[in-house]
Parts: C-alpha cells; structure tokens; sequence
C-alpha cells in the first residue's frame, strides 16, 4: 500500500494533478496507520497464544533398521 500510494503521489505531484497526489499522501499515510496499529497489537497477541506442537515427544515407531551396502566388485575401467 505504501508503495501504491508513493507512486500516486509522485505521478500527482509531477503531472499537476492535485487529487491523484492528495489520494497517494492520503494512501501513505493510512498504510503507516494500520502498520503502527498493527505493531501496537502484536506483542499482547504473542504473549497469549501457547506454542503449537505437532509431533509427539517420542516417535510412536520404532527406529528404522541400518542399511548395509554389500561390498561389489566394480568393473575395471
């Protein structure tokens, strides 16, 4: 957005065109809004949530068996 509305504002101010830049300022300066809102909230959000946990302590299975290469003879090059 903020992007958005820098770019509004510079075709604004440089084409004469007072609304397109007033629409871009209006832009900016609404995203930096919802940004500060938005970091304002986040830190109570983060000490709330409990962590998630998706596998259990242990694996229910046992461990996969080690795989052993049979020593072959290569062919000679």
């Amino acid at each position: 957005m903020i992007t958005i509305g820098a770019v509004d504002a510079v075709i604004g101010g440089l084409g004469d065109r007072v609304s397109l830049l007033t629409f871009g300022m209006g832009m900016v300066a609404l995203a930096i809004v919802l940004r500060w809102f938005m970091v304002q909230r986040r830190p109570a959000e983060i000490a709330n949530e409990a962590p998630q946990i998706y596998l259990p302590p242990t694996p229910s299975q046992s461990q996969l068996p080690n795989l052993n290469m049979p020593n072959k003879k290569r062919p000679p090059r």
